[in-house]
């Protein structure tokens, strides 16, 4: 589907950590070619039915990935973002994001 991978681009191109998109940027139904199934849209940014639930998808993206980039490490991950610890870690905590294993 055209539609799906312009949009597994998008956001790629959002989230990728370099100035290159690489094969790991890329969603997992794009790299093993196969069509992604009806969940895995409903938690995509481009494909949410209004602006609210698409900017929490986007925080939520964004900021695993920046977590994961710095080995859950909240002081370095805030910034690298331009947060201060605290408003981060209330981002976290609104977003229910918690480090996995806890």
């Amino acid at each position: 589907n055209v539609r799906e991978l312009r949009n597994a681009v998008e956001r790629s191109m959002i989230l990728s950590a370099g100035e290159e998109i690489t094969l790991q940027d890329l969603p997992d139904e794009i790299r093993r070619g196969t069509a992604s199934n009806h969940a895995s849209r409903e938690n995509s940014f481009f494909t949410s039915p209004g602006f609210r639930d698409a900017r929490r998808n986007f925080e939520v993206a964004f900021l695993r990935r920046k977590l994961e980039e710095n080995h859950w490490n909240v002081s370095r991950t805030a910034a690298e973002i331009g947060l201060h610890r605290q408003s981060l870690q209330e981002k976290l905590r609104e977003l229910g994001i918690q480090r996995p294993g806890k």
